[in-house]
This record gives C-alpha cells, structure tokens and sequence, in this order.
C-alpha cells in the first residue's frame, strides 16, 4: 500500500479491516466495496505479491495470470517491459477518473460476430471493460453509496423532470395563445380601416362583397379580441411582442432545464 502513496499519492485507509483509497484529484474516498472484490486489501496485497514473484523468477518476461485486472488478454504475441507490466498491475485505479458517455456493454456470450472474430472479441472486451470502467468512475463521481440511494437519486430526477416537462408545455402554450392573439390583433388593426369606411357608405351590401375578406377577416379578430378582453382594453402590438419575448426567453430557459433532467 506504500507504494500506491509513494507512485500514485493514492492514500489507502484501513477502517475496521476495510479500505478506501483517496486520490489526490478527489475530495472524497472510494470504498472497497463499491470497487468489488479485486480491490479488498488481501487481493491487492496478492497480486503485488504475485507480480513481485513473477517478476523476480521471470527477469526478462513478464506474462501473470492476470497483470491487471482491467485489462483483457490480446493475444499479443510482443513481451511487455517488465518494469512497465509491475506498474500497471499497481494501477487499476485511473478508472475513477474517466468521464465519457456511459453505454450498455456488448453480450459475448451470445454475439455471433464475436464467436467468428477472434480479434472482434478482443476489441469488444476492451471496449466493455471500458464501460465499466466509466460506469465505476459516474457512480463515484456523483457519490452514489448504494443502489437505494441510486434509486432515491433516481426518482428525485424523474420527479423533477416530469416539473420540468409541465412548466415547459405551460411556457408553450402561452407562447401558442399569444401568437393567436398577435395574429388576430394584426389582423383587426390592418383591416379596421376598411370596416370603418363601410360603415358610412349607403350602399354596405356592394361595398361589403368588394371587400368581404377584409371584413371577414376584421370581424372575425374583432370576435376573437372581444371574448379575450371583455372590457375593450386591447393590448398594442409592442407590447405583445415584448411579452413574447419574454416567454421566449422563458421557454429556452426551461428547455434547457428539461433537457438536464
């Protein structure tokens, strides 16, 4: 264990038989037992004990059973460095530190093309490995002790996410409800002038079927505003554009906030 502080300034602490290793990247320890059995302090005092006596037996070879517990057997047929191969069986533990997208890793036991592909297989164990490695590395990341308190986390986020999708749709249809009112308060303002020249004119039935879709229209957004506000008070156009920006500004806001849960 000296050895990963001297090397690595990975502190190792013993707590009732019990190991946590503290990187010096990282503000909190990392259990033995969310890392599995390969990290308890009887399996890594093993495989250095093991290396160490391969390694000294071995002087020009370096070919363990299993240097490092996260890396698969290639197949290659080149001898590592001895030096490099004793160090790396020490350090299984830049997994905590990888950050990438996490995926389902591949079932080689049932995937045909890796039963036909030997070098497939390989790249799929590196690949899975991989995985888990970042999967080990997430959990730790955000803390995640235990599968309740996963779970817990979990539906806290699910909880949030369905607020978030709420306040989204109701940001989103007010944005719907005021571009109607903009199109109908455009409306009536632009064909307002039409109607009022009717209405003094003698002969409304003709000047009413010469311009019946500006009347239409004017009388249609005149219906619509007026059942919208019943004291008569129609908003001006600036400032229904104003409150539209607003809502836009809004809605990206809680889009955005949708999007992270």
């Amino acid at each position: 264990m000296l050895q990963m502080q001297e090397k690595y300034h990975i502190s190792v602490t013993d707590k009732r038989g019990r190991l946590s290793y503290l990187h010096p990247d990282r503000a909190k320890n990392i259990s033995e037992r969310a890392l599995g059995t390969d990290y308890t302090g009887e399996a890594v005092q093993q495989r250095i004990l093991e290396n160490t006596q391969h390694k000294e037996t071995h002087p020009l070879s370096f070919s363990a059973r299993d240097p490092n517990p996260l890396l698969p057997d290639t197949g290659s047929s080149v001898i590592p460095d001895p030096a490099l191969a004793y160090e790396d069986a020490l350090r299984p533990y830049t997994i905590f530190f990888v950050k990438s997208e996490l995926r389902l890793v591949v079932d080689l036991q049932n995937c045909v093309k890796a039963q036909q592909s030997q070098s497939y297989k390989r790249k799929v164990k590196i690949s899975n490995l991989k995985q888990m490695a970042d999967t080990v590395a997430y959990v730790q990341e955000h803390g995640y002790d235990d599968r309740e308190h996963l779970q817990a986390e979990y539906d806290s986020a699910s909880e949030k996410l369905a607020d978030a999708r709420r306040s989204l749709k109701d940001t989103e249809q007010k944005m719907k409800d005021l571009n109607e009112q903009l199109h109908h308060t455009g409306q009536y303002l632009s064909n307002k002038k039409i109607y009022a020249q009717m209405l003094p004119t003698k002969n409304k039935k003709a000047f009413r079927q010469e311009h019946s879709e500006e009347i239409a229209k004017y009388e249609e957004s005149r219906k619509f505003l007026k059942e919208l506000h019943p004291d008569g008070k129609i908003p001006s156009l600036k400032s229904l554009y104003a409150d539209r920006e607003k809502l836009q500004i809004q809605k990206s806001a809680k889009s955005d906030t949708y999007h992270y849960f």
